[in-house]
């Protein structure tokens, strides 16, 4: 039966992702809630003000939903409405009523009414621990690690907006460790190069293992040589094709560590003694975009507001 809907935000491509968004989850969430949870998946970023919640809560109301309920026996004209009002409460700073929690299954989690897929735990550094990534689940909280979790089942890229401190990096890397996803985090600013991301052809006649790569690097911000600073500048211009100053160097070395870029680290120690090579051989290295698809990992770019179009 053909549904209508009236309203100035309801233009082709969002009808099709809500479309998306019913066919995915119909199967766990029956069609009626997976109708009401599409639509304010696709469209609550769009509800800024109380005239837009009302207009666009007149917009669903005035659907003809006897066709959905003769389909799904659990909703009522009654219970659907108290559906709808659910998704808009504004109790957001409310300790969760609705909680995280197993199906029975160790390889999902479920987020409200979102089932999420849980990798097998090894111990691969990438994946956020949660010991320290876990958060305090208040209403708000819950409801945004569930749209995110649909994101990612939806296979949608995800932009997430909001002031610094707000925790948008912290519920991604949340719902990472909850699971075991791993998650490569970059911070852009206006000199990012999209070298960095795609890759390029670098010097790999050395070879350095991680753990010998990290002392190398922690010894020349620990001494301050000015021979060994030398030579770690120059092998960070070579990889990110940046000119920086002494200090600005030893800033980005050092913010490399805090990530625990482990690849970063290792690529500019190996180029460090590389250039002393006369013969080294290039050869490719992925950036960290063709990484994360190939190895299966999240990425999460942060401050892409600073970044240069």
């Amino acid at each position: 039966k053909e549904l209508k809907i009236y309203w100035k935000h309801a233009g082709k491509r969002e009808l099709r992702k809500w479309a998306q968004f019913i066919l995915k989850f119909q199967q766990d969430l029956g069609i009626t809630k997976a109708f009401i949870k599409g639509a304010f998946y696709v469209y609550r970023d769009v509800l800024e003000t109380n005239n837009d919640r009302e207009e666009f809560m007149k917009a669903l109301k005035g659907l003809d939903f006897s066709a959905l309920l003769e389909k799904d026996e659990k909703y009522t004209q009654d219970s659907l409405e108290k559906l709808l009002s659910s998704e808009l409460k504004d109790d957001k700073d409310a300790i969760a009523s609705e909680k995280l929690y197993t199906t029975g299954r160790r390889d999902e989690i479920r987020v409200i009414d979102t089932v999420v897929p849980v990798n097998e735990r090894d111990a691969n550094s990438d994946v956020p621990d949660k010991k320290h990534a876990e958060l305090v689940l208040v209403n708000k909280t819950l409801r945004d690690l569930e749209r995110i979790a649909q994101g990612v089942i939806l296979g949608d890229s995800l932009l997430l907006v909001g002031e610094t401190g707000t925790g948008k990096t912290s519920l991604v890397r949340y719902l990472a460790s909850l699971t075991n996803n791993r998650l490569i985090r970059f911070n852009l600013n206006g000199q990012t190069d999209k070298m960095e991301f795609i890759g390029g052809y670098r010097p790999i006649s050395v070879s350095i293992d991680r753990q010998t790569a990290v002392s190398i690097v922690e010894g020349i911000l620990r001494e301050r040589k000015t021979e060994e600073i030398q030579r770690l500048k120059q092998a960070v211009e070579r990889i990110t094709h940046q000119s920086r100053g002494d200090e600005r160097v030893l800033a980005y070395v050092s913010g490399l560590l805090k990530q625990k870029d482990w690849d970063k680290i290792t690529e500019i120690a190996e180029a460090m003694y590389s250039q002393e090579a006369e013969d080294a051989n290039f050869g490719w290295r992925d950036g960290l975009l063709l990484k994360a698809m190939k190895e299966g990992c999240w990425i999460l770019l942060d401050e892409i507001n600073l970044a240069e179009p």
